[in-house]
């Protein structure tokens, strides 16, 4: 027997096991259809928090319809003793339509500290952020490729006793 037959006997062979295995496979039933309720069309969908400057701190997030772009916070939960009024605008493109988009900065704020806060008026979904140190206790350097392995070990050294190479 030459190798052609061989394989052409070797694939008959898997053929004939994968027909034979299909014939005993049952399909099971389908499942229950899985609905999901949706939020109301005034909810805070997408909210985001970002720092802004040294004691503010910068809340956005999308509605379906029209809410008034006004965050309500406090450092107490359900207790908003602060309010702070942004902007909103939206966009379409082709068939799409973003909905709402708000823009709120709220502020001035302490630093390290916990504040709870409802985004739009009448929602009842409270969140929380926290505000961070007055000082960061951080340091970064940024490092380049140099063709100089001897130049980048100095570098790196330099880094690492805070002075700067240049």
């Amino acid at each position: 027997m030459g190798a052609r037959h061989l394989f052409l006997l070797v694939v008959t062979v898997a053929l004939a096991g994968i027909v034979s295995g299909a014939e005993g496979y049952t399909r099971p039933p389908p499942r229950q259809t899985l609905s999901i309720a949706r939020a109301a069309a005034t909810s805070p969908e997408q909210v985001h928090v970002s720092v802004v400057g040294e004691n503010n701190m910068r809340i956005s997030w999308i509605t379906q319809t029209y809410v008034p772009s006004t965050v309500y916070y406090g450092t107490s939960s359900r207790v908003y003793g602060s309010s702070a009024t942004g902007s909103s605008s939206s966009y379409r493109y082709l068939l799409y339509h973003s909905g709402d988009i708000h823009d709120v900065v709220i502020g001035p704020l302490q630093p390290n500290t916990t504040y709870y806060y409802t985004c739009g008026t009448n929602s009842s979904t409270e969140f929380t952020l926290k505000t961070p140190p007055a000082q960061f206790p951080l340091n970064f350097a940024i490092a380049g490729i140099y063709f100089s392995i001897r130049y980048q070990s100095k570098q790196l050294y330099m880094i690492g006793a805070h002075q700067s190479p240049i």
